[in-house]
């Protein structure tokens, strides 16, 4: 028995170090395997581009509707220019017409991008837009608005605080006096908890960030931050508030233990709330003051009902663009509008061939009367490998029409490839690789080589099992013949002792011929054993 497991774990042993060979040569075909050759000429795998609209119709209650919108996209592709962030343009030609009998002034806007993308990206970028009713360029002016980044695009959402007008309310006014407090603070390297019982928290903003914020079980806000002898500055909007009486230091994070220092008042200023407002703004935007404004308002309106922060007066990543043009319609009247815009395409380079990836947007066609007849022309050199719609193939591109306006947005795909390969991040491939070398193959050879283990376990139990029942049985069968055969000894010596006694035969009756051979064949032997 003892040389059956040791052979079995020998064979254990053998087929763990075969999985480990098998693991590592996998391994090793996986880090050998050629990466695109898209990848060896740019770390970018992912360029996430910019989305194309349609034109929005600011106007409440306007009769003008859409009977033909003709939109086209004019992509091709220079084989020397494919990093370029701009690839193509799309020209949006409406077909509108006043259905009233009197003038009709509309208001129409058309989104862009965000201010910061567009600087990033190529300063010169507004003139490549353009506009034109019945083949005239129009006066259009660039308009901002307050959007957070990453956002998704809503005309409801982000046109809420498109305005002519600078907003107000009964707390926000460009007039309300604010305080401003500089202090300076005792507490070296700890962590400040500020309570604000009792107090609107529209109306406190703290200038530095501040890393923590909950409710109280009144109701009240406190903030906490990390303080080390630095300057720090607070504002009060409407109302005198005594920061430094609302300050408690602590040692750690969780507030555990106290620890000496206060806030000290080195200056105290009154401004107003459009002083604060244009803190950071800056004239070389071009942004003018009222949209500015607004957009500080909006973002106060988003960060409510926490406490403001410094940042969220400095609104120049979440400012929008839009451009924005007047059209004035004759009863009746048909007019032509275009706005040619240029297209910034996702670009996907983990397939090879680079998939280029285009989004117009139109749900902004929704703000009109109605909408009617759009016809989609692809313009390009490229094959169109996904889209959205049914396109159909025509010469020199794609074409798709619809009676009404889609549910959803439309999107495209084009690849010089129609059957572009994916090819996975050499630098996921590497990371893959390390997980594999570093965790998985311990893990296998481990799980392997257990299995193996409660294998043996099993059949040396199994073993053991089936040798104690087969002992049992033996055991049982031994002591069962030894029962029978002394039981059948006994019987005889009975009927012998009966005869000696005189006992009548209890079968003395039945007839003599009875054949007893076979109880004499059974019982020999224990008559052999009774004489």
């Amino acid at each position: 028995m003892k040389k059956r497991v040791d052979s079995v774990f020998k064979n254990a042993t053998i087929a763990t170090l075969v999985s480990a060979v098998i693991f590592v040569a996998v391994f090793c075909f996986f880090a050998l395997l050629p990466t695109s050759v898209c990848e060896a000429n740019s770390a970018l795998r992912y360029y996430k581009g910019r989305n194309s609209f349609g034109v929005i119709l600011t106007t409440k209650d306007s009769p003008v509707v859409v009977e033909k919108e003709d939109l086209t996209f004019d992509i091709q592709f220079d084989e020397h220019y494919l990093n370029g962030l701009q690839i193509g343009s799309v020209s949006a030609k409406y077909t509108f017409k006043n259905t009233s009998d009197a003038e009709a002034k509309t208001n129409v806007v058309f989104p862009i991008d965000f201010l910061s993308v567009i600087n990033y990206q190529n300063n010169d970028d507004f003139s490549k837009y353009g506009v034109k009713v019945n083949d005239e360029t129009v006066t259009s002016n660039l308009r901002y608005s307050y959007k957070v980044q990453g956002s998704t695009f809503s005309v409801e959402d982000d046109l809420e605080y498109l305005k002519d007008e600078i907003i107000t309310d009964e707390f926000y006014t460009p007039e309300t006096v604010v305080h401003k407090y500089v202090y300076a603070c005792t507490a070296g390297d700890s962590f400040c908890k500020m309570y604000f019982g009792g107090i609107d928290a529209r109306k406190v903003v703290c200038d530095n960030v501040y890393t923590s914020y909950w409710q109280n079980l009144d109701g009240a806000e406190s903030i906490g931050f990390w303080v080390n002898k630095n300057e720090y500055i607070f504002y009060s909007i409407g109302e005198e508030i005594d920061f430094a009486a609302r300050a408690e230091f602590f040692s750690d994070y969780e507030r555990t233990s106290r620890v000496n220092g206060s806030f000290k008042l080195l200056s105290k200023q009154d401004i107003t709330f459009g002083d604060l407002a244009y803190q950071y703004y800056d004239e070389s935007y071009g942004v003018s003051k009222t949209d500015w404004y607004n957009a500080v308002y909006a973002s106060l309106k988003e960060v409510y009902p926490q406490i403001a922060q410094g940042y969220c007066f400095n609104v120049y990543k979440n400012l929008y663009c839009w451009f924005e043009y007047d059209m004035m319609f004759a009863p009746q009247e048909t007019l032509v509008n275009e706005v040619v815009a240029p297209l910034y395409p996702d670009i996907n380079e983990m397939y090879s061939p680079s998939v280029y990836v285009f989004n117009y947007l139109v749900s902004p066609a929704s703000t009109w009367k109605s909408f009617a007849n759009l016809n989609v022309t692809i313009n390009t050199n490229y094959y169109l490998i996904d889209a959205s719609v049914g396109f159909e193939q025509i010469e020199g591109g794609y074409a798709w029409h619809s009676d009404t306006l889609p549910s959803n947005e439309l999107q495209f795909s084009l690849c010089k490839s129609q059957y572009p390969k994916s090819s996975g991040s050499k630098a996921g491939k590497i990371i893959l690789n390390i997980i594999l070398l570093t965790v998985l193959e311990p893990l296998c050879i481990v799980i392997v080589g257990l299995v193996i283990v409660i294998v043996v376990i099993k059949k040396k139990e199994k073993n053991a099992r089936y040798g104690e029942s087969r002992n049992k049985s033996k055991r049982t069968r031994k002591s069962k013949n030894k029962n029978v055969n002394k039981a059948d000894s006994d019987s005889n010596n009975g009927e012998q002792c009966g005869n000696i006694f005189g006992e009548e035969n209890k079968n003395e009756n039945e007839p003599k011929n009875t054949d007893l051979s076979n109880d004499k064949e059974e019982n020999g032997a224990n008559d052999d054993t009774s004489k």
